[in-house]
């Protein structure tokens, strides 16, 4: 869920991420932002969801040659969309071929006994 504010800013929901692409046909590294697409079925609490569904929403095109170039990306992403800190990830690039339309299942690093993604040094 993202949420325009009005004044080039944004805000984005509980599951939503920032996070970096490392496009390994390329060897670049792409800040990405991802929103979150729930699974088909009811809706648990944030909590008591097992695996977020991310979709990409939007990314640095250009992307960087280093990972400390994305790293600088993601902050820039970062002051335009409102997450909290658990939300954002630069040490962990994910492999990406390169292609649009990405989609990943993730374990919910926002549940209690999580050992996903969020585990990581920021």
């Amino acid at each position: 869920m993202l949420i325009e504010n009005g004044n080039g800013t944004f805000t984005g929901g509980p599951l939503d991420a920032i996070m970096i692409l490392h496009d390994v046909t390329k060897g670049t590294y792409h800040a990405a932002f991802f929103e979150e697409h729930v699974m088909p079925g009811p809706v648990p609490d944030v909590k008591d969801t097992p695996f977020v569904r991310l979709m990409s929403r939007m990314h640095h095109t250009m992307g960087s040659d280093t990972l400390e170039g994305a790293q600088k990306h993601v902050d820039e992403l970062a002051e335009r969309i409102s997450l909290s800190p658990k939300n954002i990830f630069k040490n962990t690039p994910k492999e990406w071929d390169g292609q649009l339309g990405i989609v990943y299942i993730e374990p919910n690093w926002r549940a209690h006994d999580s050992t996903a993604i969020g585990k990581e040094k920021r």
